[in-house]
């Protein structure tokens, strides 16, 4: 498909509510708020990304296993 240079792309994203994933920049309709996994002292650091399920599964992924070894150092 190729690209129309007439179609208003944000007018496109800003009436169908769809979204850009933070991560692949990819827009669809699955692009939403996660939850934030992070605990950073400073809680400016700590925010909820925007992604779309695929990304949202390998975000999480890397967080629990980053939490897992995080709380195995501590036993």
């Amino acid at each position: 498909m190729s690209e129309d240079a007439s179609v208003d792309w944000e007018k496109l994203i800003d009436e169908t509510n769809l979204a850009t994933c933070e991560r692949c920049n990819g827009v669809n309709e699955t692009v939403t708020l996660r939850e934030c996994r992070t605990a950073y002292a400073d809680d400016k650091k700590n925010h909820s990304p925007r992604l779309c399920d695929e990304c949202a599964l390998e975000y999480n992924d890397y967080w629990d296993s980053l939490w897992a070894d995080y709380y195995n150092g501590q036993r």
